[in-house]
């Protein structure tokens, strides 16, 4: 210890005295050694302490500014479009910019509630999702170190929406009269249970286009290559498809009659998609349906063939199971067999064998 003593100082004579880093460090006028090493105790513990980092604050215009930019790189448009809408209102919600750190969870939870009772519940819970995004970002990048004043927040009940799947003889009755590159477009998009964009290359779209091109076809090894961003991180992903004799057919005669100019196996416009299917499901006199529901009708057939769950997820490219079952609209093999049971004769000859049992044991 580096306590000392001045020998011709009669009153407060300790004092302390230590380098550290290249830097004295002391202090004089203690009354007793005791005293003197007390405080340099002190000292020495302030002088070895990390160093307390101090983020630089930081208003919430700024904050989700920044946090646009990096989402334009790494989503869709009308991805980082949504959150900046969402942005918007909550700022025109608090009445002006302020810093991050005043925001409290009361204030972001009046913002819901207006947004929940002038639309709907799940506007709001929309909205919770995209500020709690934010804040997680901002805690991760740490730009912040408030905390995310979202996280506690309970989304609202929510009535989810049945997606509509049309049965097998309205899809029949639409693939029968369907020709030309409507018909080629559906057959494509069913026979590969592939997303709308992974197929048809839409110049209008705000999305980025990742439509399957004329390079992304192999005849001679039967497969096709289709990318998608629908994925954790936005990153563009491949994925190699093998090409059933139907589609090849229907693939090779386009590419025959292909536009040597044209990239693209498909081009069509959104608003053109639309009145091309509209029109189709009026003539064949069935309920409209869209492209996506071809996709999840064929999740369904594949699901009553009693093809494997890991099957129809490769089918359908999901990174996770629970996303296929999403998919599939009806129970599951295991769920169905049970209540087959409840329903039958078994069950009752089964109860009243175990009231036997009960009545035995008495």
């Amino acid at each position: 210890m580096g306590v000392y003593k001045k020998k011709r100082k009669k009153r407060n004579p300790y004092y302390y005295r230590f380098q550290h880093q290249g830097q004295i460090q002391k202090q004089e006028g203690f009354k007793t050694r005791s005293d003197a090493t007390i405080a340099e105790g002190r000292k020495r513990e302030e002088v070895n302490a990390p160093p307390i980092l101090t983020i630089p604050s930081v208003s919430f215009q700024e904050l989700s500014t920044d946090y646009l930019k990096e989402c334009r790189i790494k989503m869709q448009k009308n991805t980082w479009r949504n959150k900046a809408s969402v942005y918007r209102r909550f700022l025109g919600f608090i009445g002006s910019d302020i810093e991050i750190e005043m925001i409290t969870p009361k204030q972001i939870s009046n913002f819901l509630q207006d947004r929940a009772l002038a639309d709907n519940n799940s506007c709001a819970n929309r909205d919770l999702k995209e500020i709690n995004a934010m804040f997680n970002w901002a805690l991760n990048q740490k730009r912040i170190n408030s905390g995310n004043p979202a996280y506690d927040i309970e989304p609202y009940p929510e009535d989810k929406e049945h997606r509509y799947i049309p049965p097998a003889e309205d899809i029949a009755k639409v693939r029968l009269i369907a020709s030309g590159d409507i018909g080629d477009i559906i057959e494509t998009t069913f026979r590969l249970a592939a997303r709308r964009g992974e197929i048809i290359h839409m110049p209008n779209s705000p999305n980025k286009s990742h439509a399957v091109t004329w390079d992304d076809v192999n005849f001679e090894q039967g497969w096709i290559r289709l990318s998608t961003r629908k994925r954790k991180g936005g990153n563009l992903e491949y994925d190699y498809l093998p090409i059933a004799g139907g589609l090849k057919d229907i693939l090779y005669r386009r590419w025959k009659q292909r536009d040597r100019q044209a990239p693209y196996i498909f081009t069509y416009t959104e608003k053109d998609l639309r009145k091309m299917m509209l029109a189709l499901c009026n003539q064949a006199e069935v309920k409209p349906f869209t492209l996506h529901s071809l996709r999840h009708f064929a999740a369904s057939i594949l699901n009553d063939a009693n093809k494997s769950i890991n099957q129809i997820q490769h089918v359908l490219r999901h990174r996770r199971q629970t996303t296929t079952e999403r998919y599939l609209h009806l129970m599951p093999n295991r769920l169905q067999e049970a209540f087959d049971f409840l329903d039958s004769d078994k069950s009752v000859t089964h109860c009243n064998a175990k009231a036997r049992k009960g009545d035995a044991k008495k």
